[in-house]
């Protein structure tokens, strides 16, 4: 088969936006982790909601013929995914044929491999019927095959699944960064590698197959953060912050949005208060997006009695008794300053991802408790 070909046209980066691209040749091409990448079904139906976390790239190849596509990818720390729709074209209704569409890894680890042995390869292809073939080179004499299409193991393919007689193609393969046997090396989240996703057509009537390259070049892994850093104002609009042990009442806590962090991406069942010591915490009774608080851009401890900035802001609020009982607040004096915690996560959509934020509290009301002093370290 004929695998050279040219890609011409202006490569799109539809979720990302990177200048990384010339021609087929992509540097440094982040793909992003997706906690929902381990739900989807290695079907080739491109349906789940993780698809649209996914980089994307939409480009055309030429070689005999020109074939719009479209490239996704993604990771979930445990494999890698990828995903291509070859759109409809004019030469399969004149007898053309899909014949495989292939992606090929290399430098995963030049030290680990020897360096420059061609032993770091890695290949993985799946032909029009359906036959699925992992390959390592680092091991002697491997060859896999899988004709079970739509696989469910660590290496799974989706075949190439038409939409309709003449209709668009669709791919997914499901590479594992581990590796099977052990000693394949892992593919590690910061560290680039080479890849190369090729797309070949068959032309039953010359005998010979077209190779069109997709994409080419090197790859990132993206880790997601451990913790996003928010900024959290406790009684927006007021300052200091009292908190009166008394109270039966509730107070608002508000998580603010910036020009760089969109605090509706935040799932509020998972916020809760609590502060350094404290194993649990308090959930809020009710929140709602509100745009109350500006963040303070001094040092910890201090703020200021500004309201909204034009950025919404998740505004939780909280059972004053429910605070001052689960964090042992009678145990302080008044006039007390207390640093607390506000925890939780990002939705799942948005990864997941961990979100913590602080800010005082000035206490008011009786004195110590039967407890005696808390376990908490002053401010003041």
């Amino acid at each position: 088969m004929m695998l050279t070909g040219l890609l011409m046209g202006t490569l799109a980066l539809v979720l990302w936006s990177f200048p990384l691209v010339r021609a087929s040749y992509v540097w440094e091409l982040p793909i992003p982790y997706v906690t929902l990448a381990s739900e989807i079904a290695v079907d080739g139906e491109l349906t789940e909601e993780a698809w649209d976390f996914a980089n994307h790239v939409h480009n055309y190849s030429t070689h005999e013929k020109t074939i719009e596509f479209d490239v996704y990818l993604m990771h979930d720390h445990a494999s890698m995914y990828l995903g291509a729709k070859i759109y409809e074209n004019d030469f399969w209704a004149g007898g053309w044929l899909p014949d495989s569409l292939e992606a090929e890894i290399n430098d995963r680890d030049d030290s680990y491999y020897g360096g420059g042995s061609g032993n770091d390869v890695k290949r993985m292809w799946v032909d029009s019927v359906g036959l699925g073939t992992y390959q390592d080179k680092y091991i002697p004499d491997d060859e896999r095959h899988d004709t079970t299409i739509d696989g469910e193991g660590a290496f799974a393919f989706s075949g190439l699944r038409q939409d309709g007689e003449l209709g668009d193609y669709y791919f997914e393969l499901r590479i594992p960064l581990d590796g099977s046997p052990p000693e394949d090396a892992k593919l590690s989240e910061g560290v680039p590698f080479g890849m190369m996703i090729s797309f070949t057509d068959y032309d039953p009537i010359d005998d010979v197959g077209y190779g069109y390259w997709l994409l080419r070049g090197s790859y990132l892994l993206e880790d997601k953060p451990a913790v996003i850093g928010a900024t959290v104002d406790i009684k927006p609009g007021s300052w200091p912050n009292p908190l009166n042990k008394r109270s039966r009442g509730k107070f608002a806590v508000a998580i603010c949005g910036t020009e760089d962090f969109d605090a509706t991406t935040i799932d509020p069942a998972t916020v809760e208060i609590t502060s350094e010591g404290f194993e649990g915490g308090v959930s809020p009774l009710r929140w709602s997006f509100e745009d109350v608080a500006t963040p303070y851009p001094g040092s910890p401890g201090g703020g200021h009695a500004l309201g909204g900035d034009g950025y919404l802001d998740l505004v939780l609020h909280f059972s004053t008794q429910e605070i001052v009982t689960m964090l042992e607040l009678c145990d302080f004096e008044p006039g007390t300053t207390l640093l607390l915690d506000i925890r939780g996560n990002l939705l799942q959509e948005h990864d997941g991802t961990a979100m913590q934020g602080t800010d005082t509290i000035l206490l008011v009301g009786p004195p110590y408790g039967r407890g005696g002093p808390g376990r908490y370290s002053s401010m003041t």
